[in-house]
């Protein structure tokens, strides 16, 4: 699991990620498919930690969780390398 703090500006949460991925420099092509395989056996409301380098992920990751449903629960904000959170919500 993978804990940290994120911040929105007025405050502060942790988050504890159920599971972790790491795509490195992947691009969006390869981005999504690492997510999509990632965050299948969780369940719903279990909580995926995103690793990635791509600059473009800082659009792709929001834009694919808004795609499939999920909640984007935040990212990087350019001081430290934390990942992006993404809550599994199963679509009813």
């Amino acid at each position: 699991m993978s804990d940290t703090s994120q911040s929105n500006g007025n405050e502060t949460w942790d988050i504890v990620a159920d599971a972790t991925l790491d795509v490195g420099d992947a691009g969006c092509g390869d981005l999504v498919i690492a997510m999509s395989k990632a965050i299948a056996p969780l369940q719903d409301g279990q909580i995926l930690a995103v690793y990635a380098r791509d600059p473009a992920a800082y659009i792709d990751v929001p834009a694919w969780c808004n795609l499939r449903g999920f909640e984007f629960l935040g990212g990087p904000n350019g001081k430290t390398r934390p990942p992006f959170y993404i809550r599994k919500r199963i679509r009813s």
